[in-house]
């Protein structure tokens, strides 16, 4: 067999075995996120004003996910959730903005994380819970 031959079997071999890692990786990372869970505090006690709340999911070796760590700040008017901003990640506010007004429109926690978001979305779900539990 020709030098290049032997070259296109290994560099195809090692996208291969790279491939299959990241499924192993995907799939462990689905598995855990399902298993994650969240309170839905009742606002009837919380006063009104803007509560900080963050959330850094301690992710188990072999799970990966690009935002783990959550901060928000959430705004209770009349015992409901008002508003909810992200305060970091930045980079993911308009997909965030989408899942706080889901949590405004519903008044409730109990929302499905969205596909390919799982972790993050779960992650804000539960700093907002403990924004408004501290009080």
């Amino acid at each position: 067999m020709k030098r290049g031959g032997k070259v296109l079997i290994i560099v195809v071999s090692c996208l291969v075995v790279v491939v299959l890692a990241m499924i192993g990786v995907v799939k462990g990372t689905s598995a855990w996120a399902r298993t994650l869970t969240w309170d839905d505090p009742s606002l009837a006690g919380i006063a009104d004003g803007a509560y900080h709340g963050e959330k850094a999911l301690s992710m188990p070796f072999g799970t990966a996910a690009a935002n783990p760590s959550v901060s928000v700040i959430v705004h209770v008017a009349d015992h409901r959730y008002a508003a909810i901003d992200l305060v970091k990640p930045e980079a993911l506010a308009p997909s965030m903005a989408r899942l706080a007004k889901r949590v405004v429109d519903n008044q409730t926690l109990k929302l499905d994380a969205v596909s390919g978001a799982t972790v993050t979305d779960s992650a804000f779900l539960m700093a907002v819970a403990s924004a408004v539990k501290a009080q």
